[in-house]
């Protein structure tokens, strides 16, 4: 992790006029600018970790990080993706607990930290921005239950190949429009199918022989989307 030196104005930034923070007035956007810090981070850098003490929440201004938390057997679980502009730290700043999960950039990764005394002034003064973290929670409640449901009732196969889908989506494509721009692990894969490394190594494969996807060491190529979204069960 290293401090960005670059001067970055959050009166002209797009990525704070995307988020909660771009109700924030005159006098609350000159604060933001004096307290905030502009950090980068190095792939497999933590922007912070499961049980830390809070310091404050980040906001995504480029790259992406994993969401994980540890599970009981000491496995990694992967939660989610982070992409632009996400605001991540949130949930245990407003419950004053330690961070209840770890943030890892995935690639080179700019973030703000906004320290947990600014950001509770915000919320004191600014009725918008408690409403903005009331409608996060909220979405990730709504999302966590989405995810709950996926991988208790879907099988592996389902949600390997809604994995994948996922993936793309987050990442996107490089310059051959087929090939997911993210290096992951089998076991990174796993845990975000639910399942073990030898599983989806052996259901990528399958997937391979079918023809839907091509693998290359650790990237995965998307060679028919169609039959990717049918094996996945997205189709109503």
């Amino acid at each position: 992790m290293a401090e960005n030196q670059e001067s970055r104005d959050c009166f002209q930034c797009l990525t704070r006029a995307n988020t909660l923070f771009s109700s924030l007035n005159f006098e609350e956007v000159a604060l933001l600018k004096s307290e905030r810090l502009c950090l980068d981070f190095k792939p497999g850098e933590d922007l912070y970790h499961e049980g830390a003490e809070t310091t404050g929440i980040f906001i995504i201004r480029n790259g992406n990080a994993k969401i994980t938390k540890e599970s009981s057997d000491g496995r990694e679980q992967i939660l989610r993706f982070t992409n632009e502009g996400d605001v991540l730290g949130y949930r245990a700043i407003l419950s004053g607990e330690k961070y209840t999960s770890s943030a890892t950039a995935m690639n080179n990764v700019s973030a703000c930290l906004i320290p947990k005394e600014v950001l509770h002034s915000f919320i004191k003064k600014n009725q918008y921005i408690g409403m903005g973290f009331m409608r996060l929670l909220a979405e990730e409640v709504k999302n966590t239950n989405k995810q709950i449901i996926r991988i208790s009732q879907k099988p592996v196969r389902e949600r390997l190949a809604e994995a994948i889908l996922l993936l793309k989506e987050t990442y996107g494509y490089e310059k051959d429009f087929a090939t997911i721009n993210v290096t992951l692990s089998r076991e990174e894969i796993a845990c975000i199918a639910g399942t073990v490394r030898e599983t989806a190594t052996r259901m990528l494969y399958e997937f391979k022989s079918m023809d839907i996807i091509q693998l290359s060491g650790k990237k995965i190529a998307i060679k028919d989307i169609n039959k990717l979204i049918i094996l996945a069960n997205l189709i109503e």
